[in-house]
């Protein structure tokens, strides 16, 4: 394929056609209700305003920690990401810039790992640099008609009549997942603890089951709602997550995934991390 080609949407087969999920351990022992740590690298097909596969590069980074709080309610939720951007630049040279968020979320162990409360810090940064006239804290909360977030002395409400979650909550409640249900599940999304989005449904989507060498079989579970693009989730024999996808975008499990980021920082080079790049 082309640079000049417009490409389909992902799925793990074009993604291992690509070399994009180079190197992938084989499942191991994993218990989705207990302790672990899953990295992802951030993968994308779009370059310069256009799809396609001639482009496609490494985005950045999401890591996700979970641990069962001692008082047996719920877990925390601990992340970070960091996504590294490309400033216009064709040829992919420094400077970059980047934008990082910590966060530590209060959830219940329900099957949509509901956040209760919350906390964050967005980053931004160039090149080694951290910009901290940028930096920004907030904290959030579960409340009686919905949610509200806080930032300095400025509190801003969320009304939501329905059950609701984040998108970061849904990487570790797909997991936990019951693969025999028929009934999907109906909520509403509050994307990265701040936008609401109604109307959301996840359900086991069998159509898109496959199986890939050196991985096994992958289930799949599927989002749509309003205002989002589809998601597609796939977990592995274990029950771990292994690739998460919307349309052009690639979220795959990577131990290495911290270290490639900060490679691409280092050199300033936008680096494609396929088959041994």
């Amino acid at each position: 394929m082309t640079a000049d080609t417009l490409a389909p949407w992902l799925t793990p087969q074009r993604l291992q056609e690509l070399g994009a999920l180079q190197p992938m351990s084989p499942p191991g022992r994993f218990d989705p209700e207990g302790d672990w740590v899953n990295r992802y690298r951030m993968w994308a097909a779009i370059a310069r305003g256009r799809i396609d596969y001639g482009q496609s590069r490494m985005l950045g980074h999401l890591v996700l920690r979970r641990t069962r709080r001692p008082d047996g309610d719920g877990f925390t939720l601990s992340l970070h990401q960091k996504v590294v951007m490309d400033e216009g630049d064709p040829a992919g040279r420094r400077p970059h810039g980047w934008h990082e968020i910590d966060a530590e979320i209060r959830c219940r162990c329900d099957e949509l790992a509901r956040p209760v409360s919350w906390r964050m810090r967005n980053r931004f940064g160039r090149d080694l640099a951290i910009l901290d006239h940028l930096t920004m804290q907030e904290q959030g909360a579960k409340t009686a008609d919905g949610a509200a977030y806080t930032i300095g002395d400025e509190t801003f409400p969320i009304h939501i009549d329905t059950p609701w979650t984040s998108d970061w909550s849904l990487f570790e409640a797909v997991q936990r997942l019951d693969g025999t249900a028929d009934e999907p599940l109906r909520f509403e999304l509050l994307e990265k603890l701040r936008l609401p989005k109604p109307g959301q449904v996840i359900r086991r989507n069998p159509a898109l089951d496959c199986e890939l060498a050196g991985i096994g079989p992958l289930r799949c579970f599927s989002q749509t709602g309003h205002g989002i693009l589809p998601v597609d989730y796939w977990r592995d024999a274990a029950g771990r997550l292994r690739i998460v996808v919307t349309l052009h975008v690639a979220w795959i499990l990577d131990e290495q995934a911290e270290e490639k980021t900060e490679q691409m920082l280092r050199d300033g080079v936008l680096r494609k991390f396929e088959g041994g790049q």
